[in-house]
């Protein structure tokens, strides 16, 4: 599906910001307004209304060990104000699996960036964005959001049957406003939602010059990781590339 990471969600990701890419660390550094400024009438390009993604949402992870899975949960816990302080004294599981409900896509059309950029006055001198446009470095401009507001996650033992989950003791450890509880029918599957939609994924696209132009380059998907937070943030990374994240797209979630 061609969707890169945002290793920590975060609530005030959006199309048009500019981000920064120094070999694996990844900055953002402004908005499309900081960058260009436009020569005719018409303004800055539009974000879209948010669409649902249906196929996003039904996808779940591979199995991750409990111990990951709870600084993973953490990290998405705390995008949303809360925190369980990676603690599972609520459960005995020693597997977790994940999946993100209620997903929606919130865009603006590549070539409307074109577009603009083509009658736009642009600052690529700026101290803020020229290293990016040296060497191997990188300048993207991010064109659509993937977010959410609600997390299922799956408590499991190592073969395969439910875990014990004690909601009551995992309402009094959390720290923080936001809504848990047991997914109808089940005894081991929590839905933790927030008030707030938070990114964990996002589409962009790389300035290029070619013969003295700007152009827009698709980079593929997953080859820009977004960290919003320190290196050592306890959260840890909630979604990593192809082969190794918390909801990898390219698998159906049958992994072990």
């Amino acid at each position: 599906m061609g969707y890169n990471v945002v290793r920590l969600p975060r609530t005030d990701i959006m199309p048009l910001e500019i981000i920064g890419s120094r070999g694996e660390d990844v900055q953002r550094l402004g908005s499309l307004s900081d960058l260009a400024r436009p020569r005719a009438i018409g303004g800055y390009p539009k974000i879209g209304d948010p669409v649902a993604l249906p196929d996003i949402a039904g996808q779940c992870s591979s199995k991750i060990g409990a111990k990951i899975g709870c600084h993973l949960l953490d990290g998405f816990l705390g995008s949303l104000g809360a925190s369980l302080g990676g603690s599972l004294d609520y459960s005995n599981a020693q597997r977790m699996i994940f999946q993100f409900e209620e997903v929606l896509s919130t865009r603006t059309p590549p070539a409307e960036i074109g577009d603009f950029l083509r009658y736009s006055e642009l600052s690529f001198d700026n101290p803020a964005f020229r290293p990016y446009l040296v060497g191997r470095n990188a300048l993207f401009v991010i064109s659509e959001v993937i977010q959410s507001r609600s997390l299922l996650v799956w408590y499991e033992r190592r073969d395969e049957q439910a875990a014990v989950v004690d909601l009551g003791l995992l309402n009094e450890i959390i720290d923080g406003i936001i809504e848990v509880s047991l997914v109808k029918g089940s005894r081991h599957v929590l839905r933790f939602r927030g008030t707030q939609r938070v990114t964990f994924g996002f589409k962009c696209f790389e300035f290029a010059l070619m013969e003295g132009d700007v152009v827009l380059l698709a980079p593929d998907g997953g080859a820009v990781v977004l960290s919003t937070g320190s290196s050592g943030s306890a959260g840890g990374a909630l979604l990593s590339g192809p082969g190794g994240g918390l909801l990898d797209f390219y698998s159906d979630g049958t992994g072990s």
